[in-house]
């Protein structure tokens, strides 16, 4: 079920990257918590699906930040001696496999390489078929 974004689900993103979304066309579809991580399902504008051919993308964000500030894409948000908690997603790989078997390949990527490489990584250890894109002069991966 696609949902408007101003209907934020739980109010899990922020009302800026609500308004963001709406002003790229972007829908939520679902989000999710998960150890202090956002992860949110859109539903990409046509014209980002036709070029990367998947319709649906993932959005991840620490708690209170905002994942389409393409500025905080390139901020660490972990701190000293905190592990990187989407390594340990665990129920939020099960929601997005769910994800995934319903809508089909999703899209991932940040501003930030070095970001796009890890989330790459972890897909690929979680088990998913990971595909590797450049368009729209950023680095992409589709995971299936």
């Amino acid at each position: 079920m696609l949902l408007n974004t101003s209907m934020k689900i739980n109010e899990i993103i922020s009302d800026t990257d609500a308004d963001n979304l709406t002003q790229q066309q972007y829908t939520i579809v679902d989000q999710v918590e998960i150890q202090g991580y956002n992860i949110v399902l859109t539903k990409m504008p046509d014209f980002s699906a036709q070029i990367l051919g998947a319709h649906y993308q993932l959005g991840f964000s620490k708690a209170n930040t905002d994942f389409t500030d393409y500025a905080q894409h390139a901020e660490k948000f972990v701190e000293p001696g905190e592990t990187f908690p989407l390594a340990k997603l665990g129920q939020g790989f099960t929601n997005i496999k769910d994800w995934a078997n319903e809508y089909g390949a999703l899209v991932v990527a940040s501003s930030n390489p070095r970001k796009t490489r890890l989330y790459s990584r972890l897909f690929a250890r979680a088990g998913f078929d990971v595909e590797k894109y450049n368009a729209m002069q950023n680095d992409w991966i589709i995971i299936k």
